[in-house]
């Protein structure tokens, strides 16, 4: 499984990707059967923090999950949560 992170208007923090990724990789794999790519991108819009999470599978499917606040890693949770 192939997980990238993108930040857009926030500084690149090793720390966040340290949490985010472990949560996302453990929702995904009980899905998975075949390779997947997953490409997170972090935004700064004002005070609101966008967290969108695009996820291709080898299977052949595909889907997108967005998810905005005010704290980033609440972005993150509530992104996961959808």
């Amino acid at each position: 499984m192939n997980c990238r992170f993108s930040f857009k208007h926030v500084k690149r923090s090793q720390t966040l990707i340290d949490y985010a990724e472990p949560k996302i990789l453990a929702k995904i794999e009980k899905y998975a059967t075949k390779p997947i790519d997953v490409h997170v991108t972090i935004t700064q819009q004002g005070i609101n923090y966008d967290v969108r999470c695009n996820v291709k599978g080898g299977d052949g499917f595909n889907f997108h999950i967005e998810a905005e606040n005010t704290d980033l890693h609440s972005a993150i949770d509530m992104m996961l949560h959808k």
